[in-house]
């Protein structure tokens, strides 16, 4: 935890943003309060805040008949749909000229309504027209306003939406940067939410910190880096996808299990894609397949640890999730790592094949590219699982020679 850390202080503080969220009686405000929460990555607080606010605003969303300006419908809309609301997005058809179908003017001028217009047009999906209108209208609009501004802080707010539309971006990388120039709503809430929002941030760092210490103290334990110097040796990017993905601080345990998933993820593509032949592989996927520690007893040494390390792994995972919701997830993750192991396999004999119809082209110049692939085809389904190693090391001379 954090050195100084006053439990009581954040506690204060969380009450104070409780109470607001609860009691502000300015719909739009509370609309604001929502998305700035979420923007600082503090939202996990007031899950049961935001989703009343939500509810009853998706309830009284008719048309959205109470909000008439572009940053207040844009918004609501937003919201709305990152919650998994159904709203449509006729709800922007009001900003409308009735006479020629375009967009007022009148809007071009409305930064704050430009970038609403611009955020909610990336929630869009296919078939609605509406909102790729939006988004050119917007987006032409804000590079104009963008050239002609006079402001600092308008041009950065302008530029980081064009380039990082929340909705596409992850609000953990740009949380900092919205703490830091948070002006406030209404006169209201630029100190309280600041130090809650930085005192949130610097305990989540520190967690991190320590989840990827254990990730990287458990991949150096494994010693796969040492035993096959060709993978991959990047802890730190698997565990940022998990990082990214589950930003809750208080989902640890998970991170940490769903980063080691991801390392096997890659070592297994590099035995794959680097180490294994044909024949080498189609064992490594048939003893994932039995999930029984013998069966690495039949792969290759070179293979050995690697299996052994995904056996135990996965075993630990789902043991550790029946500890604590009473249900075994190991056959469901077994599954999962045989059809990854399967589609890996297809992969590499794709690449065989397209290799080996290369090089029957290029002895037989007047072969069409269709016989060609008929020829290797029957090659392959004859030799199947018979490979020799001397058939292997053609496939490599092969693979040399057209790389």
């Amino acid at each position: 935890m954090q050195d100084g850390f006053n439990s009581t202080k954040f506690g204060l503080l969380v009450k104070d943003v409780k109470y607001a969220l609860r009691t502000e009686i300015n719909n739009t405000n509370n609309l604001v309060l929502v998305d700035a929460l979420q923007r600082m990555g503090i939202e996990n607080h007031f899950q049961e805040e935001i989703q009343s606010i939500l509810q009853k605003e998706y309830e009284q969303s008719a048309c959205f008949l109470k909000y008439q300006t572009p940053f207040d419908v844009s918004l609501c809309f937003r919201l709305l749909r990152q919650q998994g609301y159904h709203v449509s997005a006729d709800v922007f058809k009001k900003f409308k000229n009735n006479d020629d179908g375009t967009f007022g003017l009148n809007l071009s001028q409305d930064v704050s309504g430009l970038i609403g217009f611009y955020e909610a047009s990336q929630l869009g999906v296919e078939g609605e027209h509406i909102l790729d209108e939006v988004a050119i209208f917007s987006g032409d609009h804000l590079n104009a306003c963008l050239a002609n501004s006079d402001s600092c802080d308008e041009a950065r707010i302008i530029k980081e939406t064009l380039k990082y539309p929340y909705h596409k971006s992850l609000a953990s990388c740009k949380a900092k940067s919205f703490i830091n120039n948070f002006k406030g709503i209404n006169g209201w809430g630029k100190s309280t939410l600041q130090e809650l929002a930085n005192i949130e941030y610097s305990i989540t760092q520190e967690i991190h910190q320590h989840e990827l210490a254990q990730v990287s103290g458990w991949w150096g334990s494994l010693g796969l880096a040492e035993d096959l110097k060709l993978l991959r040796d990047q802890p730190l990017k698997w565990y940022t996808w998990p990082m990214a993905v589950l930003t809750d601080p208080k989902m640890s345990q998970q991170r940490i299990e769903l980063a080691k998933c991801i390392s096997f993820v890659y070592v297994i593509d590099d035995i794959f894609d680097v180490y294994g032949t044909i024949e080498e592989l189609t064992l490594f996927t048939q003893a994932v397949k039995r999930w029984e520690l013998v069966a690495m007893l039949d792969l290759p040494e070179y293979m050995r640890s690697t299996y052994k390390a995904l056996y135990d792994t996965i075993n630990d995972i789902g043991y550790n999730i029946h500890k604590i919701y009473g249900q075994n997830p190991t056959q469901n993750l077994r599954n999962a790592w045989v059809s990854l192991c399967n589609a890996f396999l297809k992969e590499a004999k794709w690449i065989i094949e397209e290799k080996m119809v290369q090089c029957y082209m290029k002895e037989n110049k007047d072969a069409s590219i269709e016989l060609a692939r008929e020829h290797v085809i029957n090659l392959i389904e004859t030799q199947q699982g018979t490979f020799t190693s001397n058939d292997q090391s053609i496939f490599k001379i092969i693979f040399k020679s057209f790389t």
